[in-house]
């Protein structure tokens, strides 16, 4: 039973360091993609060891340590060896971003029926 905790534990950290990482990315414009492995590679030993060392510390506090610590490293790669031109990602001017009537009814049906059914479930309580 514990083991499948610990795997479940293991696959949440590897989820939201690979989340931490992708946002420490447009923090910093000019990181190589070494920084990026790096801090992909860095996040659960960092995090392991403040568990292990530091057990006491709350789990956001340790979250948001190992994410300093993550930026920091992608700083210093980024230092050593930064990329010639910032990163700039391409926007498409002729995209529409405007929602469909079906998307729109369709969500807030979805939000209603969630609405109606908590409602319910704290009724019963």
């Amino acid at each position: 039973m514990r083991s499948k905790k610990v795997i479940v534990f293991a696959n949440a950290l590897v989820l939201i360091f690979t989340a931490l990482t992708a946002a420490s990315g447009f923090i910093i414009k000019k990181a190589p993609p070494a920084a990026g492995v790096a801090a992909l590679l860095a996040c659960v030993p960092v995090y392991g060891f403040l568990q292990w060392r530091f057990g006491g510390i709350a789990y956001l506090n340790r979250m948001a340590i190992t994410f300093v610590a993550i930026i920091a490293l992608m700083g210093v790669i980024t230092l050593a060896k930064p990329l010639r031109e910032p990163v700039i990602l391409p926007v498409r001017q002729v995209f529409d971003m405007r929602p469909s009537r079906q998307v729109l009814w369709l969500g807030g049906t979805v939000i209603g029926r969630v609405t109606h059914v908590l409602n319910i479930q704290r009724r019963t309580l």
